[in-house]
């Protein structure tokens, strides 16, 4: 895995959220953000669940604070896709704790009323035009103090998430929910339009949250396909409707590895991952380097695709630069063999 970035006296790291981390990623959840009773005392089966039926990626961010000492949650976050019917009620008339609204709407065992299943997000991405509506369900971190260099660290991690798992879709829009003293950021980040719903928390059925302490005016940051159009990419939200036509044709095996191997795992850690053999992942590899061989000649302008073992390890790099800068050859996402059995404890 990543071997983490200096920032202060602060190491970090983020990974992929797996179901391991729904816990500590509930209770730092909850303790700066609101949400009714039985929301709460359900919400870990809740995000459980989106994880393991792929209707969300997540990821978590990890610091450090002395060599040898133990990781810690510092951030996480989730993003999802509306469904059609929801995502258009939204935009008719935006209202505040959207995602209140959604994982409530799971909870009661209703998620196909307000998200897209793997399924049907696998099949949107196929052809134009784009119609997917993201949803940054959450981004939670522990310092809200906007003077802190903490702050803005994970805040920067926010951003390289956003990258690493949301770019290379075919997005008809962006949404993410935020307090209102986040306005300035969230405009830094490139959302075209902030739209602020204190006046509309009255009509909302969850106003009763109004009066828990954590509770803060609320503002969502939105940005349309329309949006970039008119101000192309610069920003880490406009940089998620780059999309291009992937030219690869990747089998799915080939996408598993390269996403688990982006990451940084080994590929002894992709076998294991994927309970395949290490014979297996390296002959997936081989493919994927013929792939490019074949369709992109110039990625290895100094060999063939097998090689000798030094020229073998500077194909993976050239091979993971390209899909970095290239994610719609990965996307939309493989399901990871999670485990996701009941909860422990």
């Amino acid at each position: 895995m990543s071997d983490g970035k200096r920032a202060g006296a602060w190491q970090y790291r983020r990974r992929r959220m797996t179901p391991d981390d729904v816990d500590g990623a509930v209770a730092l959840y909850v303790r700066v953000f609101p949400f009714p009773a039985e929301l709460e005392r359900d919400l870990s089966r809740v995000l459980r669940l989106l994880l393991c039926e792929q209707m969300v990626r997540g990821a978590v961010v990890e610091r450090l604070r002395e060599p040898g000492g133990e990781w810690e949650l510092a951030a996480f976050g989730m993003g999802c896709f509306l469904a059609d019917s929801f995502s258009g009620r939204y935009f008719a008339d935006p209202f505040p704790l959207l995602a209140v609204h959604v994982l409530d709407q799971v909870r009661l065992g209703r998620p196909e009323r307000v998200l897209l299943s793997h399924e049907e997000l696998r099949e949107r991405q196929k052809t134009p035009p784009p119609r997917l509506d993201l949803l940054i369900l959450a981004w939670i971190q522990d310092n809200y103090d906007l003077q802190s260099e903490d702050t803005w660290q994970l805040l920067y991690e926010g951003h390289g998430m956003l990258d690493s798992y949301m770019n290379g879709l075919r997005l008809r829009s962006v949404l993410v929910e935020g307090r209102k003293i986040h306005a300035p950021m969230l405009r830094a980040a490139g959302f075209a339009r902030v739209i602020d719903l204190e006046d509309k928390m009255r009509d909302s059925p969850y106003a009763a949250l109004v009066a828990d302490s954590r509770y803060q005016p609320m503002a969502h940051g939105v940005h349309t396909v329309e949006d970039f159009r008119r101000r192309p990419a610069g920003t880490p939200v406009g940089r998620l409707f780059m999309f291009r036509e992937p030219v690869l044709d990747l089998s799915d095996g080939q996408k598993a590895v390269l996403d688990l191997a982006l990451e940084g795992y080994s590929d002894n850690d992709i076998a294991r991952i994927l309970s395949i053999s290490g014979n297996a992942v390296r002959m997936r590899w081989r493919g994927i380097y013929e792939k490019m061989q074949s369709l992109l000649p110039d990625i290895f302008p100094n060999g063939d695709a097998e090689g000798d073992m030094a020229r073998g390890h500077e194909k993976r790099r050239q091979a993971l630069n390209y899909i970095r800068e290239h994610p719609e050859e990965i996307r939309p996402w493989l399901h990871m063999p999670f485990k996701c059995g009941p909860r422990r404890g």
